[in-house]
């Protein structure tokens, strides 16, 4: 594991004890491009702001053994946590149960909500974007602030539900697919977030780009989406095989 993934997913167990009574809170990893080996969490809630150095956890995390690494990922998430509430003086709530249940399959019993975050929970151990259909995103949900999670221009849910179902019954698109960013954990509220749409289709790069102009789209690229953790042009193993003709194209929210 490098330790641009290391970070992420110290952030991914971070972000839950991240309470704000302003609604401002995020925790994100730091690289710097003239020290390409030093890493850091940075950390905000409402004003105040801190960087914790993980550069040694990093280091040790790899000399573990892979039964050890994830208990000690929530560790080190939980000593970054405690720095940055003695350096700002801010309180913190009480920390999760250090160990989460890895679930193996999906219950068919589980409403949409949970089978997202489970299949979320699965997904992201290939470190690549976690991808789902269309359907299965917008199955229950009702959440404005799911896609996009930053809705600064007050876009409502029932647009883009409408779009990209359109979208995705034309006869020139093999599907829509939703990319997964943030998601909750199954005790709390909220639907997973997306910011980034993928297209799979035979139409060119300027049609998609007329069928998606009501969304206002930051950004529309050819190809598969990338992430700090997965380089771009890597189709994500989640995501299905273009058919012949196919191409992908993804859409992407600030």
């Amino acid at each position: 594991m490098d330790q641009s993934v290391f970070a992420a997913k110290v952030c991914r167990l971070l972000r839950p004890r991240l309470r704000s009574p302003q609604g401002f809170a995020f925790a994100c990893p730091m690289e710097y491009a003239e020290d390409p080996d030093a890493i850091s969490i940075s950390i905000q809630v409402d004003q105040s702001t801190c960087e914790v150095d993980v550069r040694k956890d990093f280091r040790k995390f790899n000399r573990l053994p892979a039964e050890s690494q994830e208990q000690f990922l929530q560790q080190v998430a939980e000593r970054a946590a405690a720095v940055f509430a003695q350096t700002c003086g801010v309180e913190l709530p009480a920390a999760r149960p250090a160990k989460r249940t890895k679930l193996k399959r999906v219950a068919r019993t589980a409403d949409p909500r949970q089978r997202l975050i489970r299949k979320f929970e699965r997904e992201m151990e290939r470190d690549e974007p976690v991808v789902v259909p269309l359907a299965e995103y917008f199955d229950g949900n009702n959440d404005p602030e799911s896609i996009p999670p930053n809705n600064f221009k007050g876009l409502p849910l029932k647009l883009f539900k409408q779009v990209l179902k359109r979208i995705a019954s034309r006869d020139d698109v093999q599907a829509v697919l939703v990319v997964i960013n943030e998601c909750p954990y199954e005790d709390e509220e909220g639907w997973p977030t997306s910011d980034t749409v993928i297209v799979l289709t035979s139409a060119s790069q300027d049609q998609v780009a007329k069928w998606t102009a009501k969304l206002q789209p930051d950004g529309l690229f050819a190809g598969w989406p990338g992430t700090m953790d997965a380089p771009e042009g890597r189709k994500p193993a989640s995501a299905p095989k273009p058919k012949r003709g196919m191409q992908a194209y993804y859409l992407t929210w600030d």
